[in-house]
């Protein structure tokens, strides 16, 4: 599968807001490691996508809901407090879905326990048990640090991304 990135303009079975020249110039900058080759990287990013658009649930409606794949555009969207175009996609969910693919990558998506997925906890020595077959959704805070700038007060103090 290829990467479609989605530009704004609704673009047909998109499936990431970023290139392949995206993730890798960004990653360089910063002297991050990631996906050798193109396939491995798609994978990275596809996944960074679905995390990145699983997270935005409270957020307003898509620009053409039976068109999009992606939950961006939106209307009545904000990014660092300030309303965006309804064809935009903010600079934040492009970073975000970045950091994503790099916690992608490094298998280090964050496990973020809740009431209904712990069996059993224990203080001393620390110890979570949690219950068998139960899912547990990734997390990545690096990304979530830029998906709570997309808020009508850029940094989530009226609301904040849901975390499920």
């Amino acid at each position: 599968m290829a990467i479609i990135v989605e530009d704004g303009t609704i673009v047909p079975n998109a499936n990431s807001y970023n290139s392949d020249a995206d993730y890798t110039t960004y990653a360089l900058a910063r002297g991050i490691t990631i996906g050798a080759d193109a396939a491995a990287r798609e994978i990275e990013l596809i996944r960074a996508t679905d995390y990145v658009d699983n997270e935005l649930t409270r957020m307003q409606s898509k620009t053409e809901p039976a068109n999009q794949s992606l939950r961006y555009p939106q209307i009545g969207s904000y990014a660092n407090g300030v309303l965006i175009g309804k064809n935009t996609i903010p600079n934040e969910l492009k970073r975000a879905q970045l950091e994503a693919a790099i916690s992608a990558f490094k298998g280090d998506f964050d496990i973020v326990p809740t009431a209904k997925n712990i069996k059993s906890e224990q203080l001393a020595n620390l110890k979570t048990e949690y219950f068998e077959g139960v899912n547990i959704e990734p997390k990545s805070q690096s990304a979530d640090v830029y998906l709570d700038m997309l808020s009508p007060t850029a940094g989530g103090s009226m609301f904040s991304v849901v975390r499920a």
